[in-house]
């Protein structure tokens, strides 16, 4: 009896601690809320500061068209179709770049320098070169595509977008790689070359399994960058959709609540795609994982 009353004392400890914690980290976000109301009702003046029930009602209703460039989730789907090809170029460019300069150390010293430099460069900085590099050209014009149901996504995703995301989401990608395989024990790898293992063999059943838990790292922080970075590519010239593009048309327009509407859906998706991140990573990493 005894036992059961302790056990169920603690249980009820646990609960209770877990209300405090839920309550606590609510806090912030309700006196923001209040002081937001507050303060919008002194100043009364909705192109500074718009009421929160006009914000909300907004956010609750990404479905509609609230200013004639589409709804918040068709502008949601375009941006992450955006980040998603240039992020995952960055990969496939990035992660075998940074285990082979990782690996040997000719092609570290031969590209280190160059990249290295290139690496400080924001990608913002490079918008004027991508604009003369690439134009308003999409992977429709690309694909050779014109019409039809896939004309309207792929003519979105403009190719100096591409560029510049990819930007954004390499170098973190390329640097954690490079001390990934720096970071492999070489013994694992002249163990498998004594037994007859293939430079290839090497790569991939060496090198690329140990080097994968840093590379996770590396493909996390790149995923962040790369979803800031859409939300500035598509202010450029020839981009007509998107999140960043939705935020600048409302601001042009003194929608003052569909602006924060947009960056709270910012914030919302770059901390999903995190936390989905995070998951997966832990999933298939759990014995090294803990981020």
């Amino acid at each position: 009896m005894e036992k059961y009353q302790s056990l169920s004392w603690t249980r009820g400890t646990e609960i209770w601690s877990s209300l405090k914690d839920q309550a606590l980290t609510l806090l912030v976000p309700l006196l923001c809320l209040l002081a937001w109301k507050f303060y919008a009702s002194r100043l009364d003046n909705p192109v500074v500061l718009p009421y929160p029930e006009t914000v909300l009602s907004i956010f609750f209703q990404p479905w509609k068209d609230v200013v004639g460039q589409g709804s918040l989730l068709q502008n949601m789907g375009i941006s992450l179709a955006r980040v998603l090809a240039g992020f995952f170029l960055a990969i496939l460019v990035g992660v075998p770049v940074g285990l082979l300069m990782g690996y040997c150390p000719l092609l570290f010293k031969l590209f280190n320098g160059v990249l290295n430099f290139l690496r400080f460069v924001a990608p913002l900085a490079w918008m004027p070169l991508t604009l003369l590099w690439f134009g308003i050209a999409s992977l429709a014009t690309l694909w050779g595509i014109n019409e039809g149901p896939a004309y309207h996504w792929l003519n979105n995703i403009k190719l100096a977008m591409v560029f510049l995301i990819f930007i954004g989401a390499f170098f973190p990608i390329w640097i954690e790689s490079i001390h990934a395989a720096q970071s492999v024990d070489r013994r694992f790898i002249e163990a498998a070359l004594v037994l007859g293992a293939s430079s290839r063999d090497v790569f991939f059943k060496v090198l690329l399994p140990g080097a994968a838990p840093h590379i996770v790292n590396g493909i996390r922080v790149g995923l962040g960058i790369a979803w800031r970075t859409v939300i500035s590519a598509e202010m450029i010239p020839g981009s007509l959709a998107g999140l960043g593009y939705l935020v600048w048309y409302s601001y042009s327009l003194w929608r003052t609540e569909v602006v924060l509407v947009g960056m709270a859906y910012i914030g919302i998706i770059g901390g999903a795609l995190d936390l989905f991140f995070r998951w997966l990573a832990q999933r298939e990493l759990h014995w090294f994982y803990r981020g």
